[in-house]
Protein backbone atom coordinates (compact mmCIF):
# COMPACT_ATOMS: atom_id res chain seq x y z
CA UNK A 1 0.00 0.00 0.00
CA UNK A 2 1.20 3.61 -0.82
CA UNK A 3 1.52 6.33 1.29
CA UNK A 4 -1.04 8.92 1.55
CA UNK A 5 -1.56 12.46 2.26
CA UNK A 6 -3.79 14.37 4.34
CA UNK A 7 -3.58 18.02 4.02
CA UNK A 8 0.02 18.89 3.17
CA UNK A 9 1.40 16.00 5.33
CA UNK A 10 2.27 12.84 3.97
CA UNK A 11 2.52 9.37 5.89
CA UNK A 12 5.53 7.50 6.03
CA UNK A 13 3.69 4.27 6.99
CA UNK A 14 0.15 3.62 5.49
CA UNK A 15 -1.48 3.02 9.01
CA UNK A 16 -4.12 5.19 10.59
CA UNK A 17 -4.57 4.04 13.92
CA UNK A 18 -7.44 3.04 15.54
CA UNK A 19 -9.70 5.43 18.09
CA UNK A 20 -10.16 3.36 20.96
CA UNK A 21 -12.70 4.93 23.51
CA UNK A 22 -12.34 5.39 27.06
CA UNK A 23 -8.24 6.00 28.16
CA UNK A 24 -6.66 3.84 25.14
CA UNK A 25 -6.41 5.66 21.94
CA UNK A 26 -5.20 9.03 23.51
CA UNK A 27 -2.35 11.09 23.30
CA UNK A 28 0.67 9.20 24.13
CA UNK A 29 -0.66 6.35 21.93
CA UNK A 30 -1.39 8.98 18.91
CA UNK A 31 1.82 11.04 19.13
CA UNK A 32 4.42 7.50 18.98
CA UNK A 33 2.26 6.11 15.46
CA UNK A 34 2.27 9.95 14.56
CA UNK A 35 6.22 10.02 15.09
CA UNK A 36 6.46 6.59 13.59
CA UNK A 37 5.21 8.09 9.95
CA UNK A 38 1.64 6.67 10.19
CA UNK A 39 -1.56 8.53 11.17
CA UNK A 40 -2.28 8.70 15.21
CA UNK A 41 -5.90 9.35 16.38
CA UNK A 42 -6.97 10.14 20.00
CA UNK A 43 -10.84 8.80 20.72
CA UNK A 44 -12.54 11.71 22.60
CA UNK A 45 -14.91 9.09 23.92
CA UNK A 46 -15.04 9.82 27.61
CA UNK A 47 -11.86 11.20 27.30
CA UNK A 48 -12.02 13.29 30.40
CA UNK A 49 -12.84 10.40 32.66
CA UNK A 50 -9.43 11.20 35.00
CA UNK A 51 -10.23 14.55 35.19
CA UNK A 52 -11.17 15.57 38.79
CA UNK A 53 -14.48 16.94 37.98
CA UNK A 54 -15.87 14.28 35.72
CA UNK A 55 -18.22 13.01 38.10
CA UNK A 56 -19.72 16.36 38.07
CA UNK A 57 -19.38 18.47 34.73
CA UNK A 58 -18.27 15.31 32.08
CA UNK A 59 -18.80 18.09 29.33
CA UNK A 60 -16.12 20.20 30.36
CA UNK A 61 -14.10 17.63 31.88
CA UNK A 62 -13.99 15.95 28.04
CA UNK A 63 -13.76 18.89 26.47
CA UNK A 64 -10.58 20.19 28.38
CA UNK A 65 -9.22 16.83 27.97
CA UNK A 66 -9.36 17.24 24.11
CA UNK A 67 -6.86 19.94 24.15
CA UNK A 68 -4.85 18.00 26.54
CA UNK A 69 -4.55 15.02 25.09
CA UNK A 70 -3.43 16.82 21.84
CA UNK A 71 -1.27 18.72 23.40
CA UNK A 72 0.53 15.42 24.58
CA UNK A 73 0.87 14.33 21.08
CA UNK A 74 2.49 16.93 19.70
CA UNK A 75 5.41 16.89 22.31
CA UNK A 76 6.00 13.33 21.02
CA UNK A 77 5.06 14.12 17.20
CA UNK A 78 5.15 18.43 16.41
CA UNK A 79 4.77 17.69 12.66
CA UNK A 80 3.07 14.41 12.62
CA UNK A 81 -0.29 13.40 11.51
CA UNK A 82 -2.86 13.95 14.58
CA UNK A 83 -6.69 13.48 14.50
CA UNK A 84 -9.08 12.12 16.54
CA UNK A 85 -12.11 9.95 16.33
CA UNK A 86 -15.29 11.48 17.32
CA UNK A 87 -18.52 9.15 17.50
CA UNK A 88 -21.55 10.83 15.95
CA UNK A 89 -23.67 8.86 18.70
CA UNK A 90 -22.28 11.10 21.89
CA UNK A 91 -24.59 13.11 23.19
CA UNK A 92 -21.92 16.23 22.97
CA UNK A 93 -20.69 15.15 19.64
CA UNK A 94 -20.95 18.71 17.82
CA UNK A 95 -18.32 20.25 20.93
CA UNK A 96 -16.04 18.04 20.55
CA UNK A 97 -15.91 18.45 16.81
CA UNK A 98 -15.33 22.16 17.32
CA UNK A 99 -12.89 21.54 20.53
CA UNK A 100 -11.03 19.11 18.40
CA UNK A 101 -10.74 21.42 15.50
CA UNK A 102 -9.60 24.46 18.02
CA UNK A 103 -7.08 21.76 19.61
CA UNK A 104 -5.45 21.55 15.86
CA UNK A 105 -6.73 18.50 14.54
CA UNK A 106 -5.11 17.76 10.75
CA UNK A 107 -8.03 15.09 10.69
CA UNK A 108 -11.87 13.81 12.46
CA UNK A 109 -12.88 10.42 11.89
CA UNK A 110 -16.63 10.30 12.49
CA UNK A 111 -18.73 7.22 13.19
CA UNK A 112 -21.12 5.40 15.52
CA UNK A 113 -24.19 7.11 12.93
CA UNK A 114 -23.82 9.64 9.77
CA UNK A 115 -22.02 12.28 10.49
CA UNK A 116 -24.34 14.54 7.87
CA UNK A 117 -23.16 18.25 9.95
CA UNK A 118 -19.59 17.56 9.99
CA UNK A 119 -18.56 19.66 7.23
CA UNK A 120 -20.37 22.64 8.67
CA UNK A 121 -18.78 21.77 12.03
CA UNK A 122 -15.01 22.19 10.60
CA UNK A 123 -16.01 25.30 8.04
CA UNK A 124 -12.95 27.37 7.60
CA UNK A 125 -10.75 25.22 9.39
CA UNK A 126 -7.97 23.38 7.75
CA UNK A 127 -9.06 19.88 9.32
CA UNK A 128 -10.07 17.22 7.08
CA UNK A 129 -13.02 14.52 7.62
CA UNK A 130 -13.35 11.25 6.94
CA UNK A 131 -16.68 9.27 7.58
CA UNK A 132 -16.63 5.44 8.82
CA UNK A 133 -19.31 3.44 6.65
CA UNK A 134 -19.77 -0.32 6.67
CA UNK A 135 -21.49 -0.62 3.42
CA UNK A 136 -21.24 1.08 -0.21
CA UNK A 137 -25.11 2.01 0.17
CA UNK A 138 -24.50 4.50 3.54
CA UNK A 139 -21.00 6.07 1.60
CA UNK A 140 -23.17 6.95 -1.20
CA UNK A 141 -25.58 8.05 1.01
CA UNK A 142 -23.49 10.31 3.20
CA UNK A 143 -21.39 11.64 0.44
CA UNK A 144 -24.28 12.68 -1.76
CA UNK A 145 -25.30 14.73 1.05
CA UNK A 146 -22.21 16.24 1.98
CA UNK A 147 -22.07 17.23 -2.12
CA UNK A 148 -25.58 18.46 -1.91
CA UNK A 149 -25.98 20.30 1.27
CA UNK A 150 -22.09 21.44 1.58
CA UNK A 151 -20.83 21.36 -1.65
CA UNK A 152 -18.12 19.40 -0.21
CA UNK A 153 -16.95 15.58 -0.14
CA UNK A 154 -15.01 12.99 2.12
CA UNK A 155 -10.95 13.70 2.59
CA UNK A 156 -11.01 9.93 2.71
CA UNK A 157 -13.59 6.80 3.59
CA UNK A 158 -12.68 4.94 6.46
CA UNK A 159 -14.67 1.31 5.50
CA UNK A 160 -15.39 -0.88 8.52
CA UNK A 161 -16.10 -4.87 8.58
CA UNK A 162 -17.14 -7.44 11.12
CA UNK A 163 -13.87 -8.28 11.73
CA UNK A 164 -13.74 -4.62 13.48
CA UNK A 165 -14.35 -5.82 16.75
CA UNK A 166 -15.31 -3.31 19.59
CA UNK A 167 -18.97 -2.66 19.80
CA UNK A 168 -19.41 -4.55 16.77
CA UNK A 169 -18.81 -7.48 19.17
CA UNK A 170 -15.90 -10.39 20.03
CA UNK A 171 -15.85 -13.55 21.02
CA UNK A 172 -14.57 -14.82 24.63
CA UNK A 173 -11.51 -16.21 23.55
CA UNK A 174 -10.31 -12.81 21.74
CA UNK A 175 -10.73 -11.06 24.81
CA UNK A 176 -8.61 -13.55 26.81
CA UNK A 177 -6.29 -13.46 23.79
CA UNK A 178 -5.72 -9.44 24.00
CA UNK A 179 -4.84 -9.59 27.58
CA UNK A 180 -3.87 -11.06 30.42
CA UNK A 181 -5.39 -8.79 32.85
CA UNK A 182 -8.71 -10.24 32.29
CA UNK A 183 -10.53 -13.38 32.29
CA UNK A 184 -13.81 -14.60 31.07
CA UNK A 185 -15.42 -17.54 32.49
CA UNK A 186 -18.78 -19.19 30.55
CA UNK A 187 -21.84 -20.79 32.62
CA UNK A 188 -24.80 -22.41 31.90
CA UNK A 189 -26.77 -20.59 34.36
CA UNK A 190 -26.46 -17.63 36.86
CA UNK A 191 -24.91 -18.11 40.19
CA UNK A 192 -27.77 -16.61 41.40
CA UNK A 193 -30.94 -18.63 40.20
CA UNK A 194 -33.09 -15.11 40.39
CA UNK A 195 -31.08 -13.55 37.71
CA UNK A 196 -32.48 -12.86 34.57
CA UNK A 197 -30.73 -13.86 31.67
CA UNK A 198 -28.32 -13.41 29.34
CA UNK A 199 -26.53 -11.34 31.71
CA UNK A 200 -21.95 -10.17 32.13
CA UNK A 201 -21.48 -10.44 35.69
CA UNK A 202 -18.29 -8.53 36.67
CA UNK A 203 -16.71 -10.38 39.76
CA UNK A 204 -13.08 -9.84 41.23
CA UNK A 205 -9.74 -11.92 40.51
CA UNK A 206 -11.03 -14.22 43.54
CA UNK A 207 -14.45 -14.50 42.27
CA UNK A 208 -15.81 -11.99 44.19
CA UNK A 209 -19.10 -9.92 43.39
CA UNK A 210 -18.65 -6.13 42.74
CA UNK A 211 -22.48 -5.73 42.73
CA UNK A 212 -21.51 -4.64 38.38
CA UNK A 213 -23.80 -6.55 35.87
CA UNK A 214 -25.50 -6.04 32.61
CA UNK A 215 -28.48 -8.26 31.41
CA UNK A 216 -28.14 -8.65 27.72
CA UNK A 217 -25.04 -7.73 25.72
CA UNK A 218 -23.28 -4.63 26.67
CA UNK A 219 -23.43 -2.88 23.04
CA UNK A 220 -24.37 0.42 21.18
CA UNK A 221 -24.27 3.57 24.05
CA UNK A 222 -23.71 1.04 26.85
CA UNK A 223 -20.63 -0.02 25.52
CA UNK A 224 -18.70 2.37 26.84
CA UNK A 225 -20.44 2.68 30.27
CA UNK A 226 -19.36 -1.26 30.62
CA UNK A 227 -15.57 -0.79 29.99
CA UNK A 228 -15.87 2.15 32.64
CA UNK A 229 -17.22 -0.51 34.79
CA UNK A 230 -14.81 -2.99 34.54
CA UNK A 231 -12.31 0.02 34.75
CA UNK A 232 -13.97 1.81 38.13
CA UNK A 233 -14.01 -2.70 39.41
CA UNK A 234 -10.60 -3.29 39.30
CA UNK A 235 -9.54 0.35 40.92
CA UNK A 236 -8.46 2.80 41.43
CA UNK A 237 -10.96 3.59 38.75
CA UNK A 238 -12.22 6.98 38.09
CA UNK A 239 -11.18 10.27 40.56
CA UNK A 240 -13.99 11.16 42.75
CA UNK A 241 -14.16 14.44 44.84
CA UNK A 242 -13.28 13.01 48.69
CA UNK A 243 -16.18 14.12 50.04
CA UNK A 244 -18.37 12.45 47.53
CA UNK A 245 -16.16 9.36 48.23
CA UNK A 246 -16.64 9.72 52.00
CA UNK A 247 -20.60 9.92 51.27
CA UNK A 248 -20.63 6.51 49.21
CA UNK A 249 -18.59 5.03 52.26
CA UNK A 250 -20.93 6.16 54.81
CA UNK A 251 -23.74 4.37 52.91
CA UNK A 252 -24.93 1.85 55.64
CA UNK A 253 -27.91 -0.59 54.31
CA UNK A 254 -28.37 -2.52 51.16
CA UNK A 255 -29.17 -0.79 47.86
CA UNK A 256 -30.00 -2.33 44.68
CA UNK A 257 -29.96 -0.36 41.81
CA UNK A 258 -31.68 -1.57 38.45
CA UNK A 259 -31.14 1.02 35.41
CA UNK A 260 -33.55 0.38 32.43
CA UNK A 261 -31.52 1.80 29.41
CA UNK A 262 -31.87 1.25 25.59
CA UNK A 263 -28.65 0.61 23.53
CA UNK A 264 -29.40 4.04 21.51
CA UNK A 265 -30.64 6.08 24.15
CA UNK A 266 -27.74 8.80 24.92
CA UNK A 267 -29.44 9.77 28.04
CA UNK A 268 -28.58 6.49 29.29
CA UNK A 269 -24.73 5.86 29.85
CA UNK A 270 -24.21 8.94 32.46
CA UNK A 271 -26.51 7.46 34.69
CA UNK A 272 -24.83 4.14 34.32
CA UNK A 273 -21.77 5.27 34.82
CA UNK A 274 -22.66 6.89 38.01
CA UNK A 275 -24.50 3.81 39.68
CA UNK A 276 -21.48 1.84 38.47
CA UNK A 277 -18.66 3.95 40.33
CA UNK A 278 -20.64 4.17 43.44
CA UNK A 279 -21.02 0.19 43.64
CA UNK A 280 -17.66 -0.52 42.62
CA UNK A 281 -16.86 1.94 46.02
CA UNK A 282 -19.24 -0.16 48.53
CA UNK A 283 -20.58 -3.48 48.65
CA UNK A 284 -23.77 -2.72 49.97
CA UNK A 285 -24.58 -1.47 46.56
CA UNK A 286 -25.27 -2.94 43.57
CA UNK A 287 -25.91 -1.47 40.21
CA UNK A 288 -27.90 -3.94 37.08
CA UNK A 289 -28.16 -2.88 34.08
CA UNK A 290 -30.86 -4.09 31.80
CA UNK A 291 -31.46 -3.67 28.05
CA UNK A 292 -35.13 -2.94 28.09
CA UNK A 293 -35.72 -4.62 24.35
CA UNK A 294 -35.07 -8.12 26.09
CA UNK A 295 -36.72 -7.37 28.92
CA UNK A 296 -40.36 -6.40 28.44
CA UNK A 297 -41.61 -7.76 31.96
CA UNK A 298 -39.82 -5.32 33.40
CA UNK A 299 -41.41 -2.94 31.18
CA UNK A 300 -44.44 -3.81 32.00
CA UNK A 301 -43.83 -4.00 35.53
CA UNK A 302 -42.68 -0.56 35.83
CA UNK A 303 -44.67 1.23 33.75
CA UNK A 304 -41.42 2.50 31.62
CA UNK A 305 -42.56 4.93 28.85
CA UNK A 306 -38.87 6.43 28.56
CA UNK A 307 -35.11 5.53 29.40
CA UNK A 308 -33.13 5.48 31.12
CA UNK A 309 -35.36 3.98 34.21
CA UNK A 310 -33.41 3.85 37.59
CA UNK A 311 -35.21 1.40 40.07
CA UNK A 312 -34.02 1.56 43.61
CA UNK A 313 -35.04 -1.31 45.92
CA UNK A 314 -37.55 -3.07 42.98
CA UNK A 315 -39.72 0.14 44.85
CA UNK A 316 -38.57 3.82 43.96
CA UNK A 317 -38.45 4.69 40.46
CA UNK A 318 -37.05 7.66 38.92
CA UNK A 319 -36.51 8.78 34.97
CA UNK A 320 -34.00 10.79 33.40
CA UNK A 321 -29.90 10.75 33.49
CA UNK A 322 -28.74 11.91 36.88
CA UNK A 323 -24.66 12.28 38.25
CA UNK A 324 -23.29 10.65 41.19
CA UNK A 325 -24.47 13.58 43.72
CA UNK A 326 -27.79 13.37 42.24
CA UNK A 327 -28.22 9.45 42.94
CA UNK A 328 -26.45 10.14 46.39
CA UNK A 329 -29.33 12.42 47.38
CA UNK A 330 -31.94 9.08 46.00
CA UNK A 331 -29.91 7.09 47.75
Amino acid sequence: MKNFKIGDKITRVPLIQGGMGVGISLGRLAGSVAKAGGVGIISTAQIGYREEDFDRNPAAANERAIAGEMKKAREISGDGIIGYNIMVALKEYASHVKAAVKAGADIIISGAGLPTELPELVKGSLTKIAPIVSTDKSAKVILKYWDRKYKRTADLVVIEGPQAGGPLGFHKEELEKYTDKLTVQEADSASDSAALLPFVEVLTASGEKTGLAFHGVPGGHEFTSFILGLYNAAGPGQPLDPAIRERILAIDHKVQMQILVSLSGTMCPDLVAAAQRIASLNLLVTAEVYDIAHFPDLKEKYNVMSVPCLIINQDQVTFGKKNIPQLLELL
